[in-house]
C-alpha cells in the first residue's frame, strides 16, 4: 500500500506549500505582486486595480493577458470584494 505524498509531509510543509500556491494564484499579472484591490475582468483575468488602470491608460482598453476588450473605463473598475476580503485575511 502506497501512502500519498501529502500524508508524508508535515503540517508546516503543507502550510508552506499552500502559501506558495496562494501567493502564485493571487498575484497580479502585471506587477507580479500579491493583488491589491483586485479587479476581475469579464474574460476572467484579475489584476491590481492600479496596475490595470495604468495599463489601460498606456495601452488601451484590452486585457493584458488575452487582449479581450475591456468595456469599462479605468475610473469605473470595480474591486472584486470577495477576493479582496480573502487577500486581506491572508496578510
Amino acid at each position: 500500500m502506497q501512502i500519498p505524498l501529502r500524508r508524508l509531509q508535515s503540517s508546516s510543509q503543507r502550510s508552506a506549500e499552500q502559501r506558495r500556491i496562494l501567493n502564485r494564484e493571487l498575484s497580479c499579472g502585471l506587477c507580479n505582486e500579491m493583488l491589491v484591490r483586485p479587479v476581475t475582468l469579464s474574460c476572467g483575468h484579475t489584476f491590481c486595480k492600479h496596475c490595470l488602470q495604468v495599463h489601460m491608460l498606456k495601452n488601451g482598453l484590452e486585457c493584458y493577458r488575452c487582449q479581450d476588450p475591456i468595456y469599462v473605463p479605468p475610473r469605473d473598475l470595480n474591486v472584486n470584494q470577495v477576493l479582496d476580503g480573502i487577500i486581506l485575511r491572508l496578510d
